[in-house]
């Protein structure tokens, strides 16, 4: 199963972003996957198990902070469908 999710941002300057789980910095490690563009984040968990079900949060730092948090729930081992969450 993978998991994907979206943030957007829009402002005078790009924003830092910044992914936890948990409260914990994600770390980019081929599994998981953050990419930033000038307004979008993106967030792939590939082969998702139950141990990334969490709260995951996007920090967006510019000017101001923002964040948007997500649940995720892992339920099986494998899904037939890739699952997309958004805000």
């Amino acid at each position: 199963m993978n998991l994907s999710t979206i943030s957007l941002a829009d402002g005078s300057h790009q924003p830092r972003v910044t992914w936890t789980i948990e409260g914990k910095p994600l770390q980019d490690d081929g599994r998981v996957r953050m990419m930033t563009t000038r307004n979008v984040s993106t967030l792939v968990v590939n082969q998702a198990i139950r141990s990334d079900t969490g709260i995951y949060t996007v920090f967006l730092r510019n000017d101001d902070i923002c964040h948007m948090t997500i649940k995720v729930i892992v339920v099986g081992k494998r899904c037939r469908c890739p699952i997309q969450c958004m805000g």
